[in-house]
C-alpha cells in the first residue's frame, strides 16, 4: 500500500456496516437461510465474485455505509 499511498501509510481499511435489519435481505441476497452465518456467505460470494462485495453492499435492499481509511 505504501507504494500507492505514500511511505507514511503502512495499511489501509476498507469497511461496510450493514443495518440489522438489513441484514436478513443479505442473507437472502447470498442465496442463504435465515440462521446461516453471513459472513461465511459473504465470503464465498467475495470468491465467486473475484474478490469484490460492493455490488452487493450496494444493493438498495443491503445499503451498507461504506468508510476507509489509512494509518
Amino acid at each position: 500500500m505504501s507504494e500507492f499511498f505514500g511511505e507514511a501509510i503502512t495499511s489501509y481499511e476498507w469497511v461496510y456496516v450493514v443495518a440489522p435489519g438489513r441484514v436478513p435481505a443479505l442473507i437472502r441476497l447470498l442465496d442463504g437461510h435465515d440462521g446461516d452465518d453471513v459472513l461465511a456467505l459473504l465470503a464465498a460470494y467475495q470468491q465467486r465474485a473475484g474478490g469484490q462485495i460492493s455490488d452487493m453492499m450496494k444493493h438498495p435492499e443491503v445499503a451498507a455505509d461504506f468508510s476507509n481509511w489509512h494509518s
